[in-house]
């Protein structure tokens, strides 16, 4: 150990200058984390209104495709039901006009009353009858001088 006073109050001194160095190397150090970490809270701070903002728009264009989505809804329900009273609402002729259409065929005969009609002009004749049945367009048979076709049975 050394006894000499001076010596020793240098080195002391020597010492708490270091210290005091340490000391205000943190102190910045510290101030410098601050600034960084108030930095941190203002962008946390933006952002999470930026975030808001996004949420709340997302909420309206939501609730806005809900309100189309009921609309659309709305116009399915309108149109069925209208298409079912307009189904209705169909005479004879337009129904088995429907079904020929359907069902890929021509149009109607009657064997017994040797007569015949197309679709694009069905019952000319103004009486559909309960013996009518549907049929195809055929070539008349060489024997036949009075049309130029005739509707028979679709063939299987």
């Amino acid at each position: 150990m050394n006894n000499n006073p001076d010596e020793a109050y240098n080195a002391l001194f020597r010492s708490y200058e270091a210290a005091n160095r340490e000391v205000t190397k943190l102190k910045k150090r510290v101030i410098e984390l601050e600034s960084q970490i108030a930095e941190l809270q203002a962008d946390s701070s933006r952002r999470i209104k930026e975030l808001q903002l996004q949420y709340g728009r997302l909420k309206l264009d939501f609730s806005d495709q809900k309100k189309l989505l009921a609309q659309a809804e709305i116009a399915v329900i309108t149109y069925a039901i209208k298409a079912r009273s307009d189904q209705q609402t169909m005479t004879v002729a337009q129904i088995v006009g429907q079904y020929l259409k359907a069902n890929n065929l021509d149009g109607l005969f009657n064997e017994d009353l040797e007569c015949a009609c197309l679709l694009a002009d069905l019952a000319p004749c103004g009486e559909m009858g309960m013996e009518c049945r549907a049929g195809m367009r055929v070539a008349c048979p060489s024997s036949c001088n009075e049309h130029e076709w005739h509707v028979a049975e679709k063939e299987q």
